[in-house]
């Protein structure tokens, strides 16, 4: 009669457990909050490290944000307004350069701003999960983990998740996001003609790829020829 017994639905007692959908429909008003005020369910169930950890990370990207990260998504849909100047000094009878944006920079930090952003958004997730567990452990009347319980957790069943977490850093920080903003500058009209500091690029969308397989192009003829050559 075993294999007629009604299956029996998981305990969710640690955050990797729980899906994000099932924390936020099943959490209290502390959990939902911790979806948007990292750490707030950690804090008020005495986790106060955890808690605390999350909220410093959070205060920390719109520290971010605020000071420089809503410029450079600016900048990144721009790619910059101010091209370079060029002034001939009379005194000294020579040419200064005044300072103008500098599209790759532009670029280069709006992927880096949208990577943030990404990770924060799977923190806030992490801090919801966390806050459910919480919520979950203290409603079924068992122990909640302390810090020292989190960090001897390091050492034994959460191993895995702490080796890897340098690897996988490594690779999105150096593999990850300059290959996804190598692949943006060829939806731009970065060229000979168009190179920072000195000239500006922009979006073009599509037109590269246009004129690559369009017959005839300036494009197309140089890569098809270098193409079929090897």
């Amino acid at each position: 009669m075993g294999i007629f017994k009604k299956k029996v639905q998981p305990l969710y007692f640690r955050p990797s457990d729980a899906s994000v959908a099932q924390a936020f429909k099943n959490g209290n008003a502390m959990t939902k909050l911790s979806f948007f005020v990292f750490g707030l369910g950690n804090i008020a169930n005495k986790q106060l490290v955890r808690g605390l950890i999350f909220l410093a990370m959070e205060i920390g990207y719109f520290a971010y944000l605020f000071s420089f990260g809503i410029g450079a998504l600016g900048d990144f849909i721009t790619l910059g307004t101010v091209e370079q100047g060029q002034v001939f000094n009379e005194a000294l009878g020579i040419y200064e350069y005044s300072a103008g944006d500098d599209s790759m920079l532009c670029l280069l930090y709006g992927v880096i701003t949208l990577a943030l952003t990404a990770a924060i958004i799977f923190i806030g997730c992490m801090s919801g999960k966390s806050a459910y567990c919480t919520q979950f452990r203290k409603e079924k009347g068992m122990d909640i983990p302390s810090f020292m319980d989190d960090i001897r957790s390091l050492k034994e069943e959460n191993l895995h998740a702490f080796l890897l977490a340098f690897p996988i850093i490594g690779i999105l920080c150096f593999t990850v996001v300059p290959l996804v903003f190598m692949i943006l500058i060829a939806f731009t009209s970065y060229d000979h003609d168009h190179q920072p500091p000195g000239n500006l690029f922009t979006w073009v969308g599509l037109a590269n790829f246009k004129s690559m397989f369009s017959q005839g192009s300036k494009l197309a003829s140089t890569f098809w020829r270098y193409y079929h050559g090897h």
